[in-house]
């Protein structure tokens, strides 16, 4: 299982949700990453396509320089 960054709005803890869409003869399972703290997340995404929500989660920008040397985070 992939090691989950923490929020980059909050810096809490990131959770997994999964939700499975019973439609017909189909079981199709989404997952989620969210942070409670702030409720931030991913979409539901479907498992067996790309990015999964732990990649889409894990992607960040590189923070932006400000002009006085620092980060804006």
């Amino acid at each position: 299982m992939t090691e989950l960054l923490p929020c980059p709005f909050c810096g809490g803890a990131a959770c997994r949700r999964r939700w499975t869409n019973r439609s017909g003869h189909k079981t199709v399972p989404y997952n989620k990453v969210y942070c409670p703290e702030c409720e931030i997340g991913t979409e539901y995404l479907c498992e067996g396509w790309e990015p999964t929500a732990e990649e889409a989660w894990n992607k960040r920008a590189a923070p932006a320089m400000h002009p006085n040397g620092g980060t804006t985070r």
